[in-house]
């Protein structure tokens, strides 16, 4: 088993994206009859081409197991922060309780570094895995986010 992660062009890369995604929907979409499975690739294409949208793919071999997208962008109230914010974040369930899904949070990290970004911010699920695994990694609650279907 050959696992590494790298930066990829998430517009190139959406058929092999798509089963993911779905998968990741499925699994965490909290309204689903009205949250139905359609990148605007449009917007995303703008976005990479203006620099604030980068994707990472987790690969085994050649096999994508797992994604992490940020938008990297100012904060509007404090205009001089570089900010990073997680679109998505997943691994493939068959590749969890092992070190690719930290390593995909640090590499993710790493590269809003590099991309310039003073801050990260990930969302997740409450009382997941995940929530239990970003404090470990130095992360702390920022906001709560509440949803209501209109």
């Amino acid at each position: 088993m050959s696992m590494a992660i790298r930066e990829i062009v998430m517009t190139e890369h959406i058929e092999e994206l798509m089963p993911l995604l779905e998968l990741h929907r499925d699994e965490l979409a909290t309204h689903k009859h009205i949250m139905k499975l359609n990148p605007d690739l449009q917007k995303y294409k703008e976005a990479e081409r203006i620099g604030i949208f980068s994707c990472l793919g987790l690969y085994d071999g050649e096999k994508l197991i797992g994604y992490s997208a940020i938008i990297i962008t100012n904060n509007w109230h404090y205009s001089d922060l570089i900010q990073a914010y997680s679109d998505v974040l997943y691994v493939h369930p068959d590749y969890r309780n092992k070190v690719w899904g930290v390593k995909l949070i640090k590499a993710t990290q790493k590269m809003a570094k590099d991309k310039g970004a003073g801050i990260i911010f990930f969302h997740g699920k409450p009382n997941t895995v995940f929530e239990s695994i970003m404090p470990r990694l130095g992360y702390s609650t920022q906001d709560i986010v509440f949803g209501k279907e209109l």
